[in-house]
């Protein structure tokens, strides 16, 4: 029998493509459902409307003579296709990316490395500028703090000279016997006004050892986020599986199961010689 099945395969929605394909199978009669498994594909040019003007017919099965098994047939035909004619494709899926139809492993691959540097550089630029206001802001901090430092020495250096001067005063008007109960309640007041700036000092530095802490803290946490992403990312180009796309029933058309005579011819043992082969 000569059956054209016109099949069109829709893919999954997921793979965005879409793969039509006409299909011509040649198959042996047969009474059941099995028809269709030992068919060969033939090209469509195969078949001719017209047999030559020399050729003879060879008896016409029974089955043949029926309307009923071409109705057999054709359903038995939908089922095989959908069944034994599924299409292979390659498939990303933490990319949801799937190859075209025929692209070979390889060049998928190279594809899914293009798109997942894309992602992994895309990914990377969304951590940093969710870190950035967090290191820009402790950053900032950290330069007011160094800045308070600066202004605390600043003001120790001056109440330790200041001290110094009124120390010195004191003693000398003691030496040249001037005795000054005021002098040395300054020079007191200003010993401790250079201590508490010494104290001033040291909670600065405190201050911004912390936060050098919390800076370095904070970028190493980014630098690892990134290492992450950049890991996860890589690693997509493995992550390569082949998966077959069965097309639903509705998308799957016979356009006729027809009968056919396949072109034999005899040789010298009288032996039929099938000449599509």
């Amino acid at each position: 029998a000569d059956d054209r099945p016109r099949r069109r395969r829709r893919l999954h929605r997921n793979a965005a493509l879409d793969e039509w394909r006409v299909v011509t199978l040649l198959g042996d009669f047969a009474p059941n459902a099995d028809a269709w498994t030992t068919a060969r594909e033939v090209a469509e040019t195969a078949t001719a409307p017209v047999p030559a003007a020399s050729a003879a017919f060879l008896t016409l099965p029974d089955a043949a003579a029926h309307a009923a098994a071409y109705r057999t047939w054709k359903r038995a035909l939908e089922s095989h296709l959908r069944r034994e004619r599924p299409l292979a494709l390659w498939r990303c899926e933490r990319l949801n990316l799937f190859s075209q139809t025929g692209e070979p492993r390889g060049g998928f691959v190279r594809r899914v490395a293009e798109q997942a540097r894309t992602a992994r550089d895309e990914a990377v630029a969304k951590m940093q500028a969710k870190y950035a206001p967090k290191v820009a802001g402790l950053a900032e901090r950290l330069r007011r703090a160094e800045q308070r430092v600066d202004r605390e020495r600043e003001q120790y250096r001056a109440a330790t000279t200041q001290t110094a001067i009124s120390i010195g005063t004191t003693i000398l008007g003691t030496l040249l016997g001037r005795r000054s109960r005021t002098g040395a309640t300054t020079a007191m007041r200003g010993a401790s006004r250079a201590a508490q700036q010494k104290a001033d000092i040291d909670r600065a530095v405190e201050d911004v050892e912390s936060l050098q802490t919390q800076l370095r803290d904070l970028e190493s946490d980014l630098r690892d986020s990134v290492m992450k992403i950049a890991t996860d990312y890589d690693g997509m180009v493995t992550d390569v599986q082949e998966v077959t796309v069965v097309p639903r029933k509705s998308d799957i058309t016979v356009d006729r199961v027809a009968l056919a005579w396949v072109p034999c011819r005899r040789d010298a043992e009288g032996r039929l010689i099938d000449l599509l082969d």
